[in-house]
């Protein structure tokens, strides 16, 4: 993708700050980051949203995850890191290539991720999962 700015980083056109790079998978430091040490961790091969991304890299990318995960907790020595992935604008992706952000976190930061809790009438619950259930 010519003009994906995540395919110009992994195609060295943009420069960045990288941490780790698994031959399928990168990570580097986040440009705007929700705090310092916000990494993203990138599929190497362009992909929109998770189901573009073949299972073979989704895995490598996992697996990235966790090692930075990992390496964040010992070097920053932070309370919590949030891993956080959307799919598409509606859920707030806004590079349309797919991402994991991993954001570390101390108690008392001003970061807040909550959202609001919704409930079920009778019966939609089971509903919604055999949907979700029938296109499996």
């Amino acid at each position: 993708m010519q003009e994906c700015v995540f395919c110009k980083i992994v195609g060295n056109k943009i420069p960045s700050v990288n941490i780790y790079d698994s031959g399928r998978s990168l990570a580097f430091m986040d440009i705007m980051p929700a705090c310092k040490g916000h990494v993203l961790i990138i599929p190497k091969k362009h992909g929109e949203i998770l189901t573009d991304i073949p299972e073979e890299d989704l895995k490598d990318v996992i697996l990235t995850v966790k090692k930075l995960t990992d390496a964040m907790f010992k070097a920053l020595c932070c309370d919590g890191i949030n891993v956080h992935q959307c799919n598409r604008p509606a859920a707030g992706q806004v590079v349309d290539h797919v991402h994991f952000h991993l954001i570390p976190r101390v108690e008392g930061d001003n970061l807040d991720f909550g959202w609001p809790h919704e409930t079920y009438d009778k019966g939609e619950m089971e509903k919604t999962a055999d949907k979700i259930r029938s296109s499996l």
